[in-house]
Order: structure tokens, then sequence, then C-alpha cells
């Protein structure tokens, strides 16, 4: 862990856009993926709540 961080202090730009690199692109990809399936699971809920609130309606209407 020691010769990790006297590398950064080493090879100061360089190694913390890699740092920053390597650590934002998993994190990066965690939210994004997270982000699709709440919007996915969000949707299919919507759709699944709409559904029953339309067949009433039209039952409801006078034919």
């Amino acid at each position: 862990m020691n010769q990790l961080i006297y590398l950064a202090h080493a090879g100061h730009i360089p190694h913390e856009k890699a740092d920053t690199m390597v650590i934002i692109s998993p994190t990066m990809l965690l939210i994004t993926t997270v982000a699709i399936v709440a919007m996915i699971v969000i949707a299919a809920l919507v759709v699944q709540r709409q559904k029953p609130m339309k067949q009433r309606a039209d039952d409801s209407l006078p034919k």
C-alpha cells in the first residue's frame, strides 16, 4: 500500500490520471447499470399500473 502511495507521488500527474480512470470507470459502469435497471423496473411498474386503470376507465364509460 505504501509503495502505491510512493509511486503516486513519484509520477504525480500521469499516475493520478491513471488511478482516477481506474477508479471512475467501474463506478460509472455500476451507476449506469443500476440506472438502466432502475429505469426498466420503473417503466415495467408504470405499465403494469396503467393497464388496469385504462381497463377500469374503459369499463366505466357508458357504451
